[in-house]
């Protein structure tokens, strides 16, 4: 998964992020949600 670009992971059936399994998995795993919260690794090396 990567900002901006599509899921290629949806579940049939699925309409968005309220009913993905994926963001159900992220969101319900502290250390995961923060990584996304942080942004892409490497963002602030210049």
């Amino acid at each position: 998964m990567r900002p901006g670009e599509p899921c290629l992971l949806c579940q049939p059936g699925a309409t968005g992020p309220q009913d993905c399994g994926l963001v159900y998995l992220v969101m319900s795993d502290p250390d995961l949600r923060a990584a996304v919260r942080a942004g892409p690794r490497g963002a602030d090396d210049s």
